[in-house]
């Protein structure tokens, strides 16, 4: 509502925010989402972003990732809990530097096979003649894994604010590593992009969401 235009003053959003202060979320896409409402208010609410980013960097598993925070850890919990820790960056919250440096790490458990293909935007003699194409996978990369059109999307964002949070503590290897999947994950979004579906999966609104993020 918020992001629409609708007033901060508004009845609806005044008896959700009201519901919200009632709330306790022990799930890593509640404490996420909660995180970027309260952050779509623009004013107030400090206190309460500061004690769920903290929550969400308690949640984060040994290998750098996320899950909800019980069970399998996956790139889509992942993803809302980066969402939520840029949230908290954003706003000056103290995030720990191996927060940061071991989700991109975490991400490339979820990357699956690189493909070599033509580049498509080699011009003449200039540009490598083969460039690298990969996506990534909702669970860690096995070979019962496939990419997604979502989850794909859901890597590029994190790498993306892994390079943000970082900022000039990211070290040039690192940085140079993250581009270079970046790419290879967009030249996979560019080949099997589609408006009306999730390449290779379900959940098509939740990949809409996903490169709205990208």
């Amino acid at each position: 509502l918020l992001q629409c235009g609708v007033s901060r003053q508004h009845p609806s959003v005044q008896r959700a925010v009201a519901y919200l202060d009632t709330c306790e979320p022990e799930r890593t896409y509640a404490t996420a989402c909660m995180i970027l409402a309260l952050d779509a208010l623009r004013e107030g609410q400090e206190q309460r972003i500061e004690e769920l980013v903290r929550k969400l960097m308690k949640w984060q598993k040994p290998q750098g990732d996320w899950a909800y925070p019980q069970g399998a850890n996956d790139l889509s919990c992942t993803q809302y809990a980066a969402l939520g820790l840029w949230v908290g960056s954003k706003r000056g919250i103290k995030i720990d530097e191996r927060v940061w440096s071991k989700l991109p790490k975490s991400v490339e458990r979820y990357r699956c096979k690189v493909h070599m293909i033509d580049n498509p935007r080699r011009d003449g003699r200039t540009g490598a003649a083969k460039i690298e194409s990969s996506g990534y996978s909702y669970h860690p990369y096995n070979d019962k894994q496939k990419p997604t059109g979502s989850m794909t999307s859901a890597a590029i964002a994190v790498m993306q604010i892994c390079k943000v949070g970082l900022g000039r503590k990211l070290n040039r290897q690192t940085r140079r590593n993250t581009d270079q999947r970046t790419e290879a994950a967009l030249t996979w979004l560019s080949q099997n992009f589609a408006v009306d579906r999730n390449p290779n999966g379900g959940h098509e609104h939740y990949y809409q969401i996903g490169r709205a993020h990208v």
